[in-house]
């Protein structure tokens, strides 16, 4: 088990996630995105190239994700997908919300 890292991207406001997103990576991401949104006060980008594992539990990650996003009246989006999570998330119908 890899386990979820994340660090602050080059750009304002991007979250770089590495590792496996999956029920331990799920609280970490979430904590994550949640401190941006404090701290940051401005939309969330999740660079999600270095993901190399996700399930059921790292889409719900998302989700739960763009819902404090959207509680602080901010965005959350992803950048440099890796295809295989494109098809993921187009079969769940996330990302139309997500890309």
């Amino acid at each position: 088990m890899q386990g979820v890292t994340i660090r602050d991207g080059r750009q304002p406001g991007t979250l770089v996630v590495c590792g496996e997103l999956d029920v331990a990576g799920k609280p970490v991401l979430c904590a994550a995105v949640r401190q941006a949104l404090l701290v940051r006060g401005a939309d969330v980008v999740l660079d999600v190239a270095g993901v190399s594992f996700i399930d059921a539990q790292g889409l719900s990650a998302l989700v739960v994700c763009r819902g404090l996003a959207g509680l602080a009246e901010r965005r959350l989006r992803l950048v440099a997908v890796p295809a295989r999570m494109v098809r993921l998330l187009r079969l769940t119908g996330l990302d139309r919300v997500l890309l």
